[in-house]
């Protein structure tokens, strides 16, 4: 039994691996051509050699959002599909019911690692990379958990 738990472990990391490169990749694709928000000085901007024009700060915080908001669309797609298919075995409910469970899930472990990272800031000090590795932790504890008892067969 611990052993099949680990193995689902290790296939749950990888597969979040790939959603986490998705998640990036499809943020950085909606930043920079759908709702433009790069700046020039931006470090992706620079290792990728590309053209973008800056916006104020209240406009690029905005674009940030819907970026953000399609690239979690995306990579929690993805994330389905790879956890069904390589991780967990569906038919618990119904599938619609399945993938808003699987939203469901993501959207709470997300909004519970940006609490965790923001309250890390502002009253532990902890650095920023610190606060976004904790958040990604956090999400990868709950996410699992969640979706291993309330979306997936176990």
């Amino acid at each position: 039994m611990r052993s099949l738990l680990k193995k689902q472990f290790v296939r749950y990391a990888i597969c979040g691996g790939i959603a986490t490169a998705v998640d990036f990749v499809a943020f950085f694709l909606f930043a920079w051509l759908v709702f433009p928000a790069l700046q020039p000085d931006d470090i992706m901007v620079r290792f990728l050699g590309i053209s973008v024009e800056g916006v104020d700060e209240a406009l690029r915080a905005r674009r940030f959002f819907y970026a953000s908001v399609g690239s979690f669309v995306v990579s929690n797609l993805c994330a389905y599909l790879l956890n069904l298919f390589f991780v967990f075995e569906g038919g618990k409910h119904d599938r619609w019911l399945e993938v808003a469970l699987f939203y469901g899930v993501s959207l709470a472990s997300a909004g519970a690692g940006i609490g965790l990272g923001m309250g890390l800031i502002h009253y532990v000090g902890l650095g920023t990379t610190w606060s976004a590795l904790s958040k990604i932790a956090c999400s990868i504890l709950m996410n699992y958990a969640g979706r291993k008892w309330l979306v997936f067969k176990n």
